[in-house]
């Protein structure tokens, strides 16, 4: 046999190689080879644990661009029917833009009388006149209303329940069909008002709930008469806070907690879905006093995100303690932050505002929960445009009409809520 053709038997040391072990390496004792592998099983977890790390963070950050996109590509459109609404009168808080402007937009289209309540009177003015001109309605008046101003808003509703003719002895005013308590606001949340109370407290709870106990008697006039709150998902995470129903000291207290925005709106709009079960039954337990008439009802609406003023002038939500990292990379990273941040932030809000809701598609979501005939009989509930069902069977909606765009809403504590009644009286004894 020619000598290139005869296998050559591999040395020792070439087996050794082979198996990937070091001809030359020192022999391990026990010990010292059970620590090798205890220190090999380490490295090869950190491995697979760097792996698997990086493979939840590239998930939840396609979760996080797909979901809204999912959620965009099967939102359910709000559908509502023309409706002659000759005859009634809805009065409506924040109508001078947005939601507010978009839904006095339908009612007047369908004929009702539109009362816009504004603090700023010629901004209220403008925006009723394009209201007219649109529309083609000329029964839309705009009327002094600062909802930081108890006062104010007593006058606005003495406006209305005063004697509307000479013949009108009581000065009970005109029935009211709608009072829609659209307005909110985070501008200078934090501070007092003329009245004492946050801001945050008095405008998104406690003069609404004023406003709604003034228009009563107007509203139990009218038949199928409904009140409407305007919520938003920062209730999910809010905590009934009856201190916040307490005038502001007139010496601030340095060693006070500093306010948080976000917590003290959250908390009023709360207080407000609150209010509205509370409202619901004490109306029903006067049913019996009207035989055949079902009482006012009062609900909540949640439009969701919203493409608004609101929404682009509210300020950022607090991200919490940050740590400050000194290694290299996080030096760069932080740097790159702050000289991206200017230019990425606007496309940010830009690619954004193409997922929330027009302002056009919650005004119609508002004109529903205020004259769908499904709802006449249902108070004291929460619907939003988040839920899993649209608002309308027309909307594609499969579940009962009463139930379209129903959001479950749990009180585990009776006693916080008629507390919570108490306590907004006492407030507002003064004013009412």
């Amino acid at each position: 046999m020619p000598p290139h053709l005869i296998q050559r038997r591999p040395k020792k040391e070439d087996r050794k190689l082979a198996e990937g072990k070091d001809p030359k390496a020192k022999k391990l004792t026990p010990a010292e080879q059970e620590e090798a592998d205890e220190k090999a099983l380490e490295e090869a977890c950190e491995k697979w644990c760097a792996r698997m790390i990086r493979i939840v963070m590239v998930g939840s950050m396609l979760m996080g661009l797909l979901t809204p996109l999912y959620e965009f590509i099967t939102r359910a459109p709000v559908i509502v029917k023309p409706t002659d609404l000759s005859g009634r009168t809805f009065v409506i808080t924040g109508a001078t833009d947005g939601v507010g402007t978009a839904a006095a937009r339908r009612l007047a289209k369908d004929g009702a009388r539109i009362i816009i309540g504004s603090r700023n009177m010629s901004r209220g003015e403008a925006a009723a006149a394009i209201l007219r001109r649109e529309t083609g309605n000329a029964a839309i008046e705009v009327r002094y209303l600062d909802l930081a101003n108890l006062s104010s808003v007593a006058d606005f509703a003495a406006s209305l329940t005063s004697a509307s003719s000479e013949d009108d002895e009581a000065g009970s005013g005109e029935p009211i069909t709608g009072l829609l308590n659209n307005a909110g606001s985070l501008e200078n949340a934090c501070s007092p008002t003329l009245d004492g109370f946050e801001t945050a407290t008095q405008v998104n709870y406690l003069a609404p709930a004023l406003l709604t106990h003034l228009l009563l008697p107007q509203l139990e006039q009218s038949v199928g008469a409904r009140v409407v709150h305007v919520a938003c998902p920062v209730t999910e995470k809010a905590k009934l806070t009856l201190e916040h129903l307490e005038p502001l000291p007139l010496v601030p207290d340095e060693s006070a907690p500093a306010c948080d925005v976000f917590q003290r709106y959250g908390t009023a709009k709360l207080m407000t879905l609150a209010f509205s079960s509370t409202l619901a039954k004490r109306l029903a337990s006067r049913r019996g006093a009207v035989l055949g008439v079902f009482p006012v009802t009062t609900n909540a609406f949640d439009p969701v995100a919203v493409d608004t003023a609101f929404s682009e002038t509210q300020p950022a939500a607090p991200s919490g303690r940050r740590r400050v990292g000194f290694m290299p990379q996080m030096l760069i990273r932080q740097a790159l932050g702050w000289v991206l941040s200017p230019l990425l932030s606007p496309i940010g809000r830009r690619l954004g505002r193409l997922f929330l809701r027009s302002a056009e598609t919650a005004g119609l979501g508002l004109v529903h929960m205020a004259t769908a005939p499904q709802l006449t009989r249902v108070s004291g509930k929460v619907f939003s445009l988040q839920s899993a069902s649209a608002l309308s069977r027309e909307a594609g909606c499969t579940l009962d009409p009463e139930q379209c765009g129903l959001v479950a809403q749990t009180w585990p504590d009776p006693a916080a809520l008629e507390k919570l009644w108490q306590e907004t009286e006492a407030a507002l004894a003064p004013s009412a």
